[in-house]
């Protein structure tokens, strides 16, 4: 009877996650620029929107460097997944700043 109780529990979260996450997810798919979510480890694309899907086609769960570029050995080299952490593992906080008005 627990492993049912902790599965229906599992399932519980994971509606109030998606619930949650519905705002973010309707924006996300409606602005009309590509938007991808990749692992950082393996590059799979875990999500990417309605503008990459008209394009690209349904390509979540491919490799981003495989599918999104062209000629590509490996990661792309403008690819800024090592900077996102810190060495603790924490997000990194990084900040870019504008050329022109430098905001």
């Amino acid at each position: 009877m627990e492993s049912h109780n902790t599965f229906c529990v599992e399932i519980f979260e994971k509606s109030l996650v998606k619930e949650a996450n519905e705002p973010l997810r309707t924006v996300l798919e409606n602005i009309d620029a590509l938007i991808y979510i990749a692992d950082m480890q393996t590059c799979e694309l875990l999500f990417i929107n309605e503008y990459g899907r008209r394009i690209w086609g349904d390509i979540q769960g491919q490799v981003c460097w495989q599918t999104l570029q062209k000629d590509q050995d490996g990661p792309c080299p403008f690819c800024t997944n090592d900077k996102l952490l810190t060495p603790d593992g924490e997000p990194a906080g990084i900040e870019w700043r504008g050329v022109l008005d430098e905001k």
